[in-house]
């Protein structure tokens, strides 16, 4: 068999059956297209989508193995209830590539059938000829990402504004592809999920950022104690904070490049700051950890307790040094860091921008795995 032609299949999964499309699947079709995230991610889609657009579709799938692409029903293994759709859009017959899409009914979500049915898709493609295998994601779908990722996909970068989204805003499309000696399982991740979601002691939780926290972190890094220390040095908008919350640092976790966590007062549940964990430079074993705090829960030993927090985790998933930089004049965080464990190393002459243009120094710390 080529790698332009798949042959009409339908098969089962534990969980699921991939069919082709019957006539039973043109009403949860309809309500599956009518969803509002599906149509924020897919705005081509005719909205309303109506009876007659789904047939249509079902039309276009029946034939669509006739030209080398493919299209099946995701569907219950038991009840061959329609739960989403996955297909080949588009194949490159000379490079024995292709490219995976697909959607789940909101009925169906958060239970890992997209990643059963892409994994198993994906196995169905190498079986006749296909090489690499891609899946081009939306950078606000973080759903989809972590689909990607759990089907073993691997993230190889990134087209600038690719992508207009249903807000009318150019956006990154993010490639993901996996190659059938590529090794079994989920893709491995630099910095993944947190136990049980969170970090905590008896004062503190730490969490991922959530869409709602944008009101109070924009007040927090609008603070000029915290954006003219940061790189570069200069005050948050609105609108970059609300990106940040709702997918952008999702999307950094997610790609290994910063973990960064609201910082929670365990007792009254109030947004007190934030803190991250970030790659430093080319040494795979080296974090550093930013972190600040809102004026009114400082005194309180929160940083210190979510520096101490971050560090022991970052030292659980293999870092073996931890480090952060402070300003000379900044002695309350440097305090901090001497409470948490951190030693000072020397100070890096004009390494960081001033908001007036010159260049400040740093003073760099550091705690490592074997430290007592």
């Amino acid at each position: 068999m080529s790698a332009d032609r798949f042959p009409a299949s339908e098969w089962t999964t534990p969980r699921l059956r991939l069919r082709l499309f019957t006539e039973a699947d043109v009403t949860p079709l309809v309500d599956t297209c009518n969803d509002p995230t599906i149509h924020y991610f897919l705005p081509h889609l005719p909205q309303p989508y109506t009876v007659g657009d789904a047939h249509d579709f079902l039309e276009r799938a029946a034939t669509a193995w006739q030209d080398g692409r493919a299209q099946w029903a995701i569907a219950d293994v038991k009840t061959n209830e329609y739960l989403g759709s996955i297909g080949v859009p588009r194949v490159q017959p000379g490079y024995s590539s292709c490219e995976i899409g697909y959607l789940l009914a909101p009925w169906a979500r958060n239970r890992g059938l997209a990643t059963e049915a892409v994994t198993s898709v994906t196995s169905f493609l190498f079986t006749y000829g296909i090489a690499r295998s891609e899946l081009h994601i939306a950078l606000p779908n973080i759903a989809s990402q972590r689909v990607a990722l759990g089907a073993g996909y691997w993230r190889d970068g990134q087209l600038r504004g690719a992508i207009t989204l249903e807000d009318g805003q150019r956006h990154e499309r993010i490639i993901y592809s996996r190659l059938p000696d590529d090794p079994p399982g989920p893709a491995m991740r630099v910095l993944p999920d947190l136990p049980q979601g969170v970090l905590r002691d008896d004062r503190v939780v730490l969490r991922p950022l959530h869409p709602q926290d944008a009101s109070a972190l924009f007040a927090h890094f609008g603070l000029a104690e915290s954006w003219r220390t940061s790189v570069p040095p200069i005050p948050p908008s609105r609108d970059s904070v609300d990106a940040l919350c709702r997918y952008r640092a999702a999307d950094q976790w997610l790609s290994g490049v910063t973990a960064r966590m609201a910082i929670i007062d365990a007792d009254t549940g109030a947004i007190a700051g934030s803190i991250s964990l970030n790659l430093a430079g080319s040494m795979p074993t080296e974090a550093m950890i930013g972190y600040g705090l809102n004026r009114e829960h400082r005194g309180l030993g929160l940083a210190t307790r979510a520096v101490r927090l971050v560090t022991r985790w970052a030292f659980s998933i293999g870092f073996s040094r931890v480090c952060a930089g402070t300003t000379e004049t900044n002695t309350q965080s440097q305090a901090v860091l001497r409470r948490a464990g951190f030693t000072p190393e020397g100070v890096r002459r004009k390494i960081l921008p001033s908001p007036d243009g010159g260049w400040i120094n740093d003073i760099l710390w550091s705690r490592l795995v074997d430290d007592a």
